[in-house]
């Protein structure tokens, strides 16, 4: 009757260190499950964070671009403008590009 009371009593004592270590295995699958799922939403809040940026980045590449255009375009009135006063524009008729001459009209 003692023998079977101690076997009870030992099987008793494995279940709950059974019990105890299932436990465990379970809170470690879902704290490894937790840290997944943040990883994965930091990795899609990081690569949103990405597209933002770059499409700010090509919004004043584009802002940068039509500056320098209007820049040159307006130095090129200004240099034209100047330059009406000592020379004319010709057309090369084999390219259509336009160049200035200098000095007196030709007659060509």
């Amino acid at each position: 009757d003692r023998r079977a009371d101690s076997a009870k009593e030992s099987l008793e004592a494995q279940v709950s260190v059974l019990e105890l270590e299932l436990n465990k295995k379970a809170e470690t699958q879902a704290a490894v499950e937790a840290v997944t799922k943040i990883e994965k939403t930091l990795e899609a809040e990081v690569e949103s964070g990405k597209k933002i940026l770059d499409e700010q980045v090509e919004k004043k590449k584009q802002t940068l671009k039509f500056k320098v255009a209007a820049q040159n375009l307006a130095a090129q009135r200004a240099i034209g403008k100047f330059l009406d006063q000592f020379a004319t524009v010709r057309v090369d008729g084999n390219t259509e590009n336009t160049y200035w001459v200098f000095g007196p009209q030709l007659p060509y």
